[in-house]
């Protein structure tokens, strides 16, 4: 995608199955020279694509619900979501109530995005399955409140804390292995809420496909 005199790549942050509608929210753009910049200033043997996928696929196969394992991946690579992030920092704190897992800080315009990470077996629905739990709904209130905070108070936060939260993204990540209708419920309270829902399935996609888009950029190097 070309806009403004600038390439951007398209990755997709979401796990697109074949037949599905792919919406704008569903893609990060990423601009091709910052993530070239940044793959560029990243040595050597910080890039090892097989070592955070396999971390993530092990946990999710050995059914492990500990948050902060999943929590220390996104930590330890920041990189893995489409090169945007230089950091990704914890508990970033905005005032004494409001302490989010993580914010991410962007190569770009050097703004901060939140992170909730919460676990993937934690149950996103009543035994009915068509209806949200009380957990998942705690969940999206949690990362609702943060991200209307940082709406507000951008101006505090930025003079106050030197944190600069100018058009901020809120992803949730919770869940995984949902059902098909349970995904196109999920995709509709997506629709009605703010923050940028995500499973764990669609956290693998994006790792995924951040990795291919690596792989494309040293591939045009040689």
């Amino acid at each position: 995608y070309s806009g403004s005199g600038q390439a951007f790549i398209a990755i997709a942050k979401r796990d697109v199955q074949s037949g599905d509608e792919i919406a704008v929210n569903d893609l990060e753009f990423v601009p091709l020279s910052d993530a070239k910049t940044k793959l560029e200033s990243i040595s050597s043997n910080e890039i090892d694509l097989n070592e955070p996928i396999g971390r993530l696929k092990s946990l999710l196969i050995e059914g492990n619900n500990d948050e902060g394992k999943y929590q220390e991946i996104l930590h330890m690579y920041p990189w893995i979501l489409g090169l945007i992030y230089k950091n990704i920092d914890r508990h970033t704190k905005l005032d004494n109530e409001n302490i989010p897992d993580f914010t991410g800080y962007r190569e770009t315009g050097k703004t901060r995005d939140i992170f909730e990470v919460k676990p993937p077996f934690a149950p996103i629905f009543k035994k009915r399955k068509t209806e949200f739990s009380a957990e998942f709904l705690k969940y999206l209130d949690q990362a609702e409140r943060y991200f209307d905070f940082v709406k507000r108070n951008k101006d505090y936060l930025y003079n106050e804390k030197g944190l600069r939260f100018d058009n901020p993204k809120c992803y949730l990540i919770v869940g995984y292995n949902l059902t098909h209708k349970q995904n196109d419920l999920f995709k509709r309270k997506q629709r009605a809420t703010p923050v940028e829902l995500l499973t764990y399935n669609d956290l693998l996609a994006f790792m995924e496909n951040t990795a291919k888009f690596i792989e494309r950029i040293v591939k045009g190097k040689q």
